[in-house]
């Protein structure tokens, strides 16, 4: 996973001072929310405004899905929590232009799956301050290229060391198997394979 991670984050160009707006796309299930996670977490401290909006596919189909995306967004990068209450999709799109295209931003869009989602979340890259980064993820590769994203990554299967690596951090907290469960663990991470 470390590896990966790391490629990763030498696509996020860091020190670029204009926006970077990168697609992480593959199967369902691949790990691209994982990785997004270990992502946020590692670069979180580099940026004055974040915001995690996760199942964007599910959320958005919900009443109001797509104003209440545009309300966390808001919230989140704004710190403005209740302060601010958007009335429709439009002016959604307005106010994220307007008060985010000055603010270095680190914004992640788990989970993309529609054009209609892209285009009133994410939008261009003059919605956003220079230095921001905006990752996407999406099973479809095909929306990531419309949309113009500047980098894409792949999210490959997992090896067998990652894999048993992941089960553990979620399992037990720690990247390896817990006093006496390593045979346990091992049979997990070959099941999940075969499966596959």
């Amino acid at each position: 996973m470390d590896s990966r991670l790391e490629r990763l984050i030498s696509l996020l160009k860091i020190h670029f001072n204009g926006v970077q707006m990168i697609g992480i796309y593959g199967l369902g299930g691949i790990g691209k929310t994982s990785i997004t996670t270990a992502l946020h977490n590692k670069i979180l401290n580099q940026f004055p405004g974040i915001s995690f909006l996760t199942n964007v596919r599910e959320e958005s189909i919900k009443d109001s899905g797509i104003l209440k995306l545009q309300q966390q967004l808001l919230d989140n990068t704004l710190a403005v929590r209740g302060q601010l209450t958007l009335k429709n999709i439009h002016e959604g799109v307005k106010v994220i232009k307007d008060r985010l295209s000055s603010k270095r931003v680190l914004v992640f869009f788990d989970d993309i799956d529609d054009s209609r989602q892209l285009e009133h979340l994410v939008g261009k890259h003059s919605w956003f301050g220079h230095g921001s980064r905006i990752i996407i993820t999406s099973r479809k590769k095909y929306l990531l290229i419309a949309h113009g994203v500047d980098c894409m990554y792949e999210v490959d299967k997992l090896n067998k060391e990652e894999a048993l690596q992941l089960f553990c951090s979620y399992a037990f907290k720690q990247h390896f198997p817990g006093k006496g469960y390593k045979d346990l663990c091992n049979q997990v991470v070959r099941y999940e394979d075969v499966k596959a």
